[in-house]
This record gives C-alpha cells, structure tokens and sequence, in this order.
C-alpha cells in the first residue's frame, strides 16, 4: 500500500510518497499562501489506494478537504526521522512561522524547544535575508563553514536584518554573513 505524507507550511508545501516503506518520489514547491491549488494538482496524478496523513501550519484547510484530523507534527518529524535515519539524535526543523529543537535519546524522544512568536530563526526570515543578500538556496551549497562568522542577533528578525545591513556596510562578504546568520 503507498502512503502519502503531507506537510502543508506556513510557506511551502512538502509531500512524499512511500511504497511498501521505501520513498518512491517527493514534490516541494512555495504555494504563495494557496495550498489547495498546488495539492490538487499533485493529488490528481495519483492512483487510488493510498494512505494519506498531513501536518502543518495549514492543516487545518484539509481537515474540510479530507475529512479527518492532521497528524501531530512533532511525531510526524520523529517517525520519518527514526525510519531513515535510525541513529539521529537531533531533529531541527526551520519552518517558515517557527523554529523546533527535537532531542532522542536511544531513538525515544527526549526533549523539545521552539522560538517564540518572533520570526527570528524561522524559515521567513532566512528567505527574507537570502533575497537581500541576492542568494539562492543553490548558491549557499557552495559556502564553506566557518569558525568564527561576524554576529548577527537572531533573538528578533528587525535585528538580525539591522546587523546585515551593518555586515554589509563594513564590506563581509555574503559567505562570512550567511555564517553568521546561521551561527545565530
């Protein structure tokens, strides 16, 4: 049987597809707030039987489109973690409202941290940034980590895109201030 994973974000909507436990494809793509349309369009190149769970900020909208509840988020991201990648022990998942810290211990859960209602930290924010730094996700394959990256303050996004805009002015490069945003 194939089992279908969605999770409808705050910014983009990533769906996967499993069959008997082995992923057979995946689709992500930014909805610009509508969902639905972009759903449909995926849904309707898939044969029936499936298996269908969704999460995520907009779960809500497909409880009227499917008629059942979301899954927990925080338990969707163990179990797809524990089936890949057994040994984690780590999960942190940047969205594009929030930012979580999920800690295992043995493959149980352990703990759990999230930000606060600030975009700080959040997937938003470093959309925002990487179009003022005039970046793609693609480019950022290419930077090199490092040690010691100038600061930026991630408590609150008008800071960090203040410290940005001071990184620039004092000639970092886009490399030196994308680590620093990282680092923060």
């Amino acid at each position: 049987m194939r089992r279908i994973g969605i999770d409808v974000g705050a910014l983009y909507l990533k769906l996967i597809v499993l069959s008997n436990g082995k992923l057979q494809s995946s689709f992500y793509c930014k909805h610009f707030g509508n969902p639905l349309t972009k759903l449909r369009e995926y849904l309707a190149n898939e044969e029936p039987p499936f298996i269908l769970g969704y999460t995520g900020a907009y779960s809500p909208l497909l409880r009227e489109l499917f008629g059942f509840t979301s899954e927990d988020m925080i338990r969707s991201l163990i179990a797809g973690v524990q089936h890949f990648y057994p040994d984690t022990e780590y999960i942190i998942d940047i969205g594009g409202k929030g930012a979580r810290l999920i800690h295992l211990e043995n493959g149980r859960f352990k703990d759990f941290f999230q930000n606060t209602l600030c975009a700080a930290g959040t997937g938003s924010l470093l959309d925002q940034q990487l179009n003022r730094l005039g970046l793609s996700y693609d480019d950022l394959t290419k930077f090199r980590f490092m040690e010691e990256p100038p600061r930026i303050a991630t408590r609150c996004a008008v800071f960090a895109k203040t410290d940005i805009m001071h990184r620039q002015q004092e000639g970092y490069s886009t490399e030196a201030m994308w680590n620093g945003l990282c680092r923060g």
